[in-house]
């Protein structure tokens, strides 16, 4: 029912897009959008790539999907289609239309675009636990150019999936050295002292973070740099500079919930918030729903600090649980590198 009412609200919310969204008990959640089926392929196109890249990901890959149907052969889509797929929960999909987008750069030689396709590949088998093939993806990076941030950037995920916490800040370090996205390794080093348990380096971590960029968010941790720094000032008496700081939080996800946008790092960031108001019930219930909406990180949410008062629940094991079992699926789906033609 929650995907479906995400669904009507952004129907309302890309009025101009001639999407109408159809209640359905059952079938393929894509074939509750009515008309994709029937528009043209430049609309199809067009509808797509808005989506995708407006944070609507369910229209994208519902509308990439059917275009991919009538048109397998055609360049330009793999990648819009790769990050819908990744943030509608199919993961394991996501890694064969990856591997499609390198393809496509690697044969007329935009390294940005293969590059960040690489990227995002590594990036989204460490969140599904697929390690074997994010060090493939991270290996191959690294033998074509060993400056490029990706390979810091997988190293660091796996570093912090398997609590290797100095190896986590370690990559974000040498990123620093080269001034390479500040704002981005401050806040990932600061979730490494942060899970550490070093509050002090973590705040000033965190302070340097938003000092470059008031809004920036953390890729695999799903939480507004805002939100973590929130559960320091807590454990550090500072209750009002805490409350300020999760209102803030609040306020970027439910402007993102007004905007459909249906990303799902923004129901996880309010199940901290209301972990840290120390609200389990709204918690419990703001996780169900990132899992709902393609969450699949259950080695990170296992020891997520930020969701530490919900680690003794029995509801928050079987969520866990429940998160393991998608990623086994995923994985199951996914294309190693090696098998990659």
């Amino acid at each position: 029912m929650e995907r479906l009412r995400i669904q009507f609200a952004c129907c309302a919310c890309l009025a101009t897009w001639p999407i109408a969204i159809a209640a359905q008990s059952s079938g393929p959640a894509c074939a509750a959008i009515d008309s994709i089926g029937s528009a043209p392929v430049p609309r199809l196109e067009s509808i797509g790539h808005q989506a995708a890249t407006t944070e609507h990901y369910f229209v994208a890959y519902c509308a990439l999907k059917r275009l991919d149907g009538i048109t397998p052969t055609r360049t330009g889509i793999a990648y819009d289609l790769a990050v819908a797929a990744m943030e509608t929960g199919r993961f394991g999909e996501s890694t064969l239309y990856f591997a499609r987008a390198e393809q496509e750069a690697s044969k007329d030689a935009t390294t940005d675009r293969w590059s960040l396709a690489m990227w995002m590949d590594g990036y989204g088998r460490v969140a599904f636990g697929d390690t074997s093939g994010a060090r493939a993806v991270r290996d191959h990076v690294l033998s074509v150019d060993p400056t490029h941030p990706a390979v810091t950037g997988i190293d660091t995920y796996l570093a912090h999936f398997a609590r290797r916490f100095d190896d986590a800040r370690r990559p974000m370090r040498d990123r620093l050295d080269h001034g390479l996205r500040a704002a981005g390794s401050y806040a990932h080093i600061g979730d490494a002292f942060l899970a550490a348990g070093m509050l002090d380096s973590a705040r000033a971590a965190y302070e340097q973070a938003l000092a470059l960029d008031t809004a920036v968010s953390v890729g695999l941790t799903g939480h507004a740099v805002s939100t973590s720094l929130a559960s320091i000032a807590l454990a550090q008496g500072r209750s009002a500079e805490a409350t300020g700081l999760l209102r803030r939080s609040e306020d970027r996800v439910r402007r993102a919930l007004r905007d459909s946008r249906d990303s799902q790092v923004y129901p996880y960031d309010m199940a901290a918030v209301y972990a840290l108001r120390g609200d389990t019930a709204a918690a419990l219930s703001w996780l169900e729903r990132a899992l709902d909406h393609g969450w699949r990180k259950a080695a990170f949410t296992r020891f997520d600090p930020l969701l530490a008062s919900l680690h003794g629940s029995s509801t928050f094991v079987r969520l866990v649980a429940r998160d393991d079992s998608l990623s086994a699926a995923e994985r199951r789906i996914a294309r190693t590198p090696a098998q990659r033609p």
